[in-house]
């Protein structure tokens, strides 16, 4: 049995993954604690490592659990890493990205604007159905909100130079936190996806990843 461990993206929690039903693994979720003070990406990593509990463990990571699971990937031996909404590297941020890294206007911004923006951020995240509203709601009301703003920081200023050997990257069509115009190849385009799709498209998305899965038994065999 492979275990496979999903990092939720900021603002979410296990939740998130309530419509991935992934055949023949047994799934472990992350579960983020407040970060120290001035504590970097790295530094953070290093203490998440304690719940990974299997040799050779898969990885799939949301967004910002995307850089978290590929920097904890770098500390251990990893057999596979997925990260859907997300990027591989700093090459692959958006242009909003790289100019709020030189103009770190978005440290105005408190846990407690985003969550008021809760609203405003949903159709921004692609939602247009009330379950998904109301989930992404209550995830980001229930974020501590430390980690919140820890979250925004390293998402912005995360400087990866080459995306790791081992990646499998799913997008969707319409994310518009990362765009995929500014993704390098390769990784699996989601028709219709947007920047919440491992919820609303959980199950198509789980069925590539299975298929994935199903390559590396062949190849052990």
């Amino acid at each position: 049995m492979k275990h496979i461990y999903l990092f939720p993206g900021l603002g979410a929690d296990a939740r998130l993954f309530d419509n991935s039903h992934i055949e023949g693994v047994e799934k472990h979720v992350i579960q983020y604690v407040p970060p120290e003070k001035d504590e970097t990406i790295q530094a953070y990593c290093q203490r998440l490592k304690v719940q990974i509990g299997h040799a050779k463990p898969l990885f799939l990571g949301v967004s910002l659990g995307g850089l978290l699971a590929i920097e904890l990937a770098e500390m251990l031996e990893v057999e596979q890493l997925f990260i859907i909404s997300s990027i591989k590297s700093a090459q692959e941020k958006p242009l909003d990205l790289r100019i709020f890294k030189k103009l770190p206007v978005y440290r105005w911004i408190s846990a407690d604007i985003v969550k008021q923006m809760a609203g405003i951020a949903s159709k921004y995240f692609g939602m247009h159905d009330d379950q998904s509203f109301q989930l992404f709601k209550t995830m980001l009301l229930d974020t501590n909100d430390d980690f919140l703003t820890w979250g925004m920081e390293q998402v912005v200023q995360w400087d990866r130079p080459e995306p790791p050997a081992n990646i499998v990257h799913i997008q969707g069509e319409y994310d518009a936190i990362f765009p995929p115009k500014y993704l390098k190849e390769p990784f699996y385009l989601i028709k219709g996806g947007a920047h919440f799709m491992a919820f609303d498209k959980g199950q198509e998305i789980s069925n590539l990843i299975e298929k994935v899965i199903q390559d590396l038994v062949v190849k052990e065999n």
